[in-house]
């Protein structure tokens, strides 16, 4: 995917680039990771992979991670606080000061993790392009491996049950659903527009994906169109405050209000490099609340009274 499978492969554990020390991160600050390249060499593969760390104003506070050939295709905190960046083969992760931790490996080779979700017991899923999901437990062990099917784009989350894993998959029209807790694909979403890019599950349970021109929609658990923002932007991530999103918008990062459907901080320029994730340090935690599997119950058996009520009419 993007070239970069070969190249993630070929990497050994002693290559993870190069990490920095600093500060601890705080609240509100973001975390975005890019990749640059083919930089002066003949290898059409060749490309650097940079996860930079900077203040709510977009200023740049500090570079955490720079790589040859390695780079994060999606960033996220676990619910301690680790950040965790997919970079292919491996996961890399980074304590609240910025200093390089282990990464993950699964147990079974060939898969090339591309999203990242995780559940608040500290559970992790990494989908992939080839279908997979890729499990991990709360101490970082492998988990197994599950199929999601084929056509997968491998954008995911995870739902407020803590249960329901949303993907994108082929056709584009449909949002697919894995049980992540009996292991089983549930029937997916079915939707009326072609949703190829990024998805992140909301606070009130709802989704937030992207085409690939960058119109963003939200999209209701019966997978009715529930908004078409006017705003043409990539979320990528959840804000502190559940009723903010943070996007790319032509090659820049900002934050997106989803009430007023407008830009309130930025875009900011990231420096060199394409965007490929961004994270909100504390949002995670935050944006999702206690109460969220309770809210999802009660909007399913919403949903099912609201359709036995139709078949009725």
């Amino acid at each position: 995917m993007r070239g970069r499978v070969i190249a993630a492969v070929i990497l050994s554990a002693s290559l993870w680039g190069t990490p920095a020390a600093f500060a601890t991160f705080h609240p509100g600050e973001i975390i975005v990771s890019t990749v640059e390249g083919p930089v002066n060499e003949p290898n059409p593969l060749a490309f650097v992979g940079k996860i930079r760390r900077f203040g709510p104003d977009g200023t740049l506070i500090e570079e955490l991670f720079s790589g040859d050939n390695i780079g994060a295709d999606d960033l996220k905190f676990s619910p301690q606080g680790i950040l965790h960046g997919a970079a292919g083969t491996i996961v890399l992760r980074f304590a609240d000061n910025g200093s390089t931790l282990p990464p993950l490996q699964p147990a079974s080779t060939g898969y090339f993790m591309h999203s990242l979700a995780f559940a608040r017991s500290g559970r992790l899923f990494a989908t992939s392009p080839d279908g997979a999901v890729l499990k991990f437990d709360s101490a970082g062990n492998p988990a197994g491996v599950s199929s999601l099917g084929t056509g997968v784009s491998s954008w995911a989350d995870l739902g407020l049950d803590q249960c329901t894993l949303f993907f994108l998959t082929s056709p584009a029209s449909r949002i697919g659903r894995f049980d992540t807790c009996s292991g089983t694909l549930s029937s997916p979403l079915q939707t009326t527009v072609n949703l190829d890019r990024t998805l992140l599950v909301l606070a009130d349970g709802t989704l937030l994906a992207s085409t690939n021109q960058s119109d963003m929609y939200r999209i209701g658990l019966d997978g009715a169109v529930l908004r078409h923002y006017s705003t043409h932007a990539s979320a990528y991530a959840r804000d502190t405050n559940p009723n903010f999103v943070w996007v790319m918008v032509l090659g820049k990062f900002a934050k997106f209000d989803l009430t007023g459907d407008v830009i309130t901080a930025g875009p900011f320029d990231v420096g060199t490099g394409s965007i490929t994730g961004i994270a909100i340090v504390g949002a995670d935690v935050q944006s999702i609340p206690a109460f969220a599997p309770l809210l999802q119950l009660i909007l399913s058996v919403a949903l099912a009274i609201s359709a036995v009520l139709r078949l009725r009419t």
